[in-house]
């Protein structure tokens, strides 16, 4: 897998991550969690804590403009 995964698709990409690097990214881990495709296209939440406490991949000013939406 290149690039991000989709939440319901990604228990191999974190497992890998784990191993390798010794943690995950925490935007992943979630989706996987909750059973969410995509954040911004599936999740009522988005954008939400994880993505404003990690600024992954995106920064608090576009958080903040996809709020308005």
């Amino acid at each position: 897998m290149n690039g991000c995964a989709s939440g319901k698709e990604a228990t191999e990409k974190l497992e890998k991550q784990r191993k390798i690097l010794g943690f995950t990214c925490p935007v992943l881990d979630c989706a996987n969690k909750s059973g969410i495709d995509y954040c911004m296209k599936s999740c009522e939440k988005f954008p939400c804590e994880v993505y404003y406490k990690f600024e992954i991949p995106y920064s608090k000013k576009f958080l903040d403009i996809m709020k308005k939406f």
